[in-house]
């Protein structure tokens, strides 16, 4: 049987290294749950959103992104993702 996941899945912790390695506040990225999208740099964020989006087919997602820093420059972001069912 196959089940669709529901519920809200915003964000609900964030590590302190966004601090550290990106500027940004954790409460920058609990405030919007559109944040972290928003962030990706724009030449990526289909790509990168796509991945995610194949999640309930592959289960797993390795990205790679450009993502925003509070001073406004770029850091590249490594990513993996996988997700887990019961």
């Amino acid at each position: 049987m196959s089940r669709i996941p529901d519920g809200d899945f915003a964000v609900t912790s964030v590590g302190r290294g966004v601090a550290t390695h990106l500027g940004w506040d954790v409460s920058d990225f609990l405030g919007d749950a559109d944040f972290w999208a928003s962030q990706i740099h724009t030449d990526d964020r289909e790509r990168t959103l796509s991945c995610l989006a194949g999640l309930s087919v592959n289960d797993h997602c390795r990205m790679e992104y450009r993502f925003r820093q509070e001073d406004g420059s770029c850091r590249w972001i490594g990513d993996a993702v996988r997700l887990e069912r019961d």
